[in-house]
């Protein structure tokens, strides 16, 4: 929605009610999506703008594919 690529570090997956349809969903809370990670400000690069998993950890999505986890988490680092 913010005219970003269609990279792997610019693309989650989120339960639809979560993106767009209920209160609390990261449409109606764009401040707060920005500073979970679901959501980028577009002069900022996906890779590098750290998202929180459901279960709290803080993970950096790779254009590979690939996940780095910064902080707690069960993803471990993948390379």
């Amino acid at each position: 929605s913010r005219g970003g690529k269609d990279s792997a570090a610019n693309l989650i997956r989120v339960h639809h009610s979560c993106h767009n349809m209920s209160t609390g969903s990261i449409h109606a809370n764009p401040a707060w999506a920005e500073d979970q990670g679901y959501m980028v400000a577009s002069w900022q690069e996906p890779h590098e703008v750290p998202m929180r998993t459901p279960d709290g950890g803080i993970v950096l999505l790779q254009n590979e594919g690939t996940i780095i986890t910064l902080e707690g988490g069960n993803h471990g680092h993948h390379d």
